[in-house]
């Protein structure tokens, strides 16, 4: 594991010693990601249904996923069972349409993640205290005064974040299509342990998409 100190955050990057791209990339194909809405330039990407955590066809990489989660929570000595995902889905930018994410963050998430499968377009983190000068007597910095940072995707590489850093993702023009996977993380089981002896919360992800049933012929 690896940690890239971005403004003052930290994220955290791990490799796939078993990334199986071409694998990945069929099965994404096989659940038809498509373009959600609108016509500009960064509504283009097409995404999948957010359940791919629950699809055993993809066992081999999100048990790998859990696994970060994993060491990123003892890491942190975080005060939770584990950290499980909550949501996972997989994004494609086609070739030369400029496709691209606009800035946002992920609410009501812990942890967030962005997994890349090809190289394409970088994924942009933002200052998240970039606005504290607004409409302000600020005095600016002449030196290391940068608001924004890219990360060039490295396929088979994770970067977990937490959720409420502001990132987007550049324009992808290239000649070959861009594909991500991105999931969302929560604490699950006993959170936050309290003075009276039982912990203030137990939290049980209850998964809003239905089990995906898989023929028993599949291989």
């Amino acid at each position: 594991m690896k940690l890239l100190r971005l403004f003052p955050s930290v994220l955290h990057k791990f490799d796939n010693p078993n990334p199986q791209l071409d694998k990945l990339i069929r099965l994404i194909e096989e659940e038809n990601p498509t373009q959600k809405s609108g016509n500009w330039d960064e509504m283009k990407v097409q995404t999948t249904k957010g359940n791919l955590h629950l699809n055993p066809k993809f066992n081999f990489l999100t048990d790998w996923f859990k696994s970060c989660l994993e060491e990123y929570r003892k890491y942190y000595e975080l005060d939770c069972d584990k950290l499980d995902i909550a949501v996972c889905w997989a994004n494609k930018s086609p070739s030369k349409v400029g496709a691209g994410h606009h800035i946002h963050t992920h609410n009501l998430a812990c942890v967030s993640a962005i997994y890349y499968i090809t190289e394409g377009s970088p994924t942009v983190f933002y200052d998240p205290l970039y606005t504290k000068g607004y409409d302000q007597n600020e005095i600016l910095w002449k030196k290391n005064r940068e608001i924004q940072r890219e990360v060039l995707p490295e396929p088979g590489s994770l970067i977990l974040f937490p959720s409420w850093l502001p990132h987007s993702s550049n324009p992808h023009k290239q000649s070959t299509p861009r594909y991500t996977i991105s999931f969302n993380g929560l604490p699950t089981g006993e959170v936050n342990s309290g003075m009276y002896g039982f912990p203030m919360a137990h939290i049980t992800l209850n998964h809003y998409e239905q089990r995906i049933e898989i023929p028993e012929d599949t291989p």
